[in-house]
């Protein structure tokens, strides 16, 4: 029987040879915002939600349309 409110829960597991973190029950964390840095120009920022925009030096050069953080969360 499936829980109605699942707890969220980290923990450490081995795969393939490979030591890595497993957050169970992602799906019910609220969205955070995260920004990647670089030591050569170039910047990222990303919504636990999938969304992003990256770019080097400054939004006229983007990889991907530069919007803000509210627009890339929603």
């Amino acid at each position: 029987m499936e829980e109605l409110n699942p707890e969220i829960l980290g923990e450490y597991t081995t795969l393939s040879d490979g030591d890595y973190f497993v957050i169970r029950n992602f799906n019910k964390m609220r969205a955070f915002f995260m920004t990647v840095v670089s030591a050569n120009n170039h910047w990222m920022f990303i919504s636990s939600n999938g969304a992003l925009t990256a770019g080097r030096i400054n939004p006229d050069s983007a990889f991907f349309p530069y919007y803000t953080d509210d627009r890339i969360t929603d």
